[in-house]
């Protein structure tokens, strides 16, 4: 006869109490009062058992699923979507307006993107901030349990990884859902100092800040909605989040042509720090700085006298980031050659900087 006793040890390890043990057994003493040999008995031992039976009340993260990530096609036209203002033209920032390395990939981005239209076609004028957090810290895990599992039958290199920034409940080390949901959805911190008198609180956000979502309020009662571009964004097919229950091969990329160009016309209409990124690197490789060591020196010396010049370390994140963003919307392409990283114009790339030059 056997009972569980609280566990002590990972690994799936219970320590066992068996009553069919001997009760305690006599202990023979020395004579110097020291006891002779340690007492046979073993009335606790490890070992592993078998799962015990689940609780019949399912968790949030039994309960989630991929739903709230499906492609939709309710009509749009009765929801409450924001209008960003669109940038001026010919205004280039320099790296100092460039979008911080927070937004580092854009898969993540579609994915919150589909899951606020999917929970604001529920709820048109709006979601609470804290709503949303709730529901997609588990259903993010879902999302990226699947795509693991497809990640898992190919030898990705982490480069081209559709996992990257996605956290996962598999291999031990895939991160949890409130970070992600923190980083991509957004959540409010403070910035400055008090005794400086410039201390203010920011809404930190990579969809918010690539203006295909808008926060109103802050606290608890902040709502999100989508912005028209984030929409429109949203509803486009995707090539690896709509096909990871069918897929049978590796996509040619994370994105649709459609999606491509639905997000080079977000880029051209409203964010003026991305496009002078695209169009510095374009620009750059092009001449021949094909390298990331020499595309830094090639940046560093286009803005080492401009108003929006910042240090050499941040203009290499900067720089880094853009260029991860610039792959994935097939404007540049990246080879690797044992240590030797080197980058080329794509077609798309080609025609994207004639386009803004």
């Amino acid at each position: 006869m056997k009972y569980i006793i609280p566990r002590f040890c990972f690994q799936h390890t219970d320590y066992v109490l068996h009553t069919s043990a001997p009760s305690y057994p006599s202990v023979n003493f020395n004579s110097d009062g020291k006891k002779d040999r340690e007492p046979e008995w073993d009335l606790i031992r490890r070992e592993k058992v078998s799962a015990r039976p689940r609780s019949s009340i399912p968790s949030p993260r039994e309960i989630c699923g991929l739903e709230v990530f499906a492609l939709s096609e309710s009509p749009t036209h009765s929801l409450q979507l924001a209008d960003p203002q669109p940038s001026a033209r010919g205004n280039d920032p320099g790296p100092a307006g460039w979008l911080p390395q927070l937004q580092h990939r854009l898969l993540p981005v579609k994915a919150v993107c589909r899951a606020l239209l999917n929970m604001q076609l529920e709820s048109p004028e709006g979601i609470l901030l804290a709503d949303a957090h709730k529901r997609l810290k588990w259903d993010v895990l879902e999302l990226g349990d699947r795509i693991y599992g497809m990640e898992s039958k190919w030898d990705r290199g982490e480069h081209e990884s559709w996992l990257t920034d996605f956290p996962h409940t598999s291999g031990g080390k895939g991160g949890n859902g409130k970070d992600f949901t923190n980083k991509f959805l957004g959540s409010f911190k403070k910035t400055g100092t008090a005794a400086a008198g410039n201390q203010k609180v920011e809404f930190i956000s990579a969809v918010h800040a690539l203006k295909l979502m808008e926060c109103v309020g802050e606290g608890a009662g902040a709502t999100v909605r989508m912005t028209r571009s984030g929409a429109r964004f949203a509803q486009l097919p995707n090539p690896v989040i709509d096909q990871l229950s069918t897929l049978a091969h590796v996509p040619g990329g994370k994105f649709s042509d459609a999606e491509i160009e639905c997000l080079l016309e977000h880029v051209l209409e409203f964010l003026p720090g991305a496009l002078s990124a695209f169009r510095s690197l374009l620009a750059a490789v092009k001449e021949g700085a094909a390298s990331p060591e020499d595309l830094d020196k090639h940046l560093e010396a286009v803005f080492r006298d401009t108003q929006g010049r910042v240090t050499d370390s941040a203009l290499t994140k900067l720089r880094t980031a853009a260029a991860f963003r610039m792959t994935e919307l097939d404007l540049i392409e990246r080879q690797r050659s044992r240590s030797r990283i080197t980058y080329s114009v794509t077609e798309r790339g080609e025609a994207f900087l004639k386009r803004i030059s």
